[in-house]
């Protein structure tokens, strides 16, 4: 990539970001609720995740997908769950804290609810299984993009770069959220499926049903 290619990508970006969101944003409140519903029953199909015994989830924002069916089903099959974190001391860090019985949650800087640092235990992104991870845009080489703030991606990066193959990361969204081809850049986390409430998304692999 050349030092001239960079704002053109950056705005691309940009473009693909507020118009997805705002296509989120619009879906009814039906079509939400039997989507979370779906994609909730094709992820828990999933080898990776009825074997996976941690579990870091979401809960959603700006119109993202819902997870709490899929927590709820998770939760009851034993599995441990974590949400989340901004690190308030270090701009653009994320940390994942455990979602027990007594977990108090907070509002963060951007209202989204997350565990209270003194009610939690922070758990290592080793010690995880599955990261579910929200985005506003897919395409079928598994690659996402975020919001744009960056902070699965600083998470994800020991994983992005090979050191290891944990945590499976499954991205969830709505199928409409799918494009031909993102314009990427070097610190883009790739995503191990796409989960979707019309099909699952494995890159560079036939489409599973």
């Amino acid at each position: 990539m050349t030092t001239s290619e960079i704002p053109d990508i950056a705005s691309e970006r940009a473009r693909i970001r507020r118009m997805l969101r705002a296509r989120r944003r619009a879906l009814s409140r039906r079509a939400r609720r039997e989507a979370a519903l779906r994609v909730a029953a094709r992820i828990c199909r999933l080898p990776g995740f009825s074997a996976a015994r941690r579990i870091a989830a979401y809960l959603p924002f700006d119109g993202e997908l819902d997870l709490q069916p899929l927590m709820r089903l998770a939760s009851a099959n034993g599995k441990q769950l974590c949400l989340p974190m901004i690190d308030p001391r270090r701009p653009g860090v994320m940390a994942l804290g455990h979602l027990g019985s007594g977990t108090r949650l907070l509002p963060n800087r951007f209202g989204i609810l997350e565990p209270w640092r003194r009610s939690t235990v922070q758990l290592p992104l080793t010690q995880i299984d599955v990261v579910l991870v929200p985005l506003v845009a897919f395409d079928d080489a598994g690659n996402r993009l975020g919001m744009g703030a960056g902070y699965y991606d600083r998470l994800l990066q020991r994983r992005q770069h090979g050191r290891w193959q944990r945590p499976l990361l499954i991205g969830t969204a709505f199928d409409m959220q799918r494009v031909g081809r993102l314009p990427c850049q070097p610190w883009d986390v790739t995503l191990d499926y796409v989960i979707t409430e019309k099909r699952s998304y494995r890159p560079l692999q036939k489409h599973l049903r």
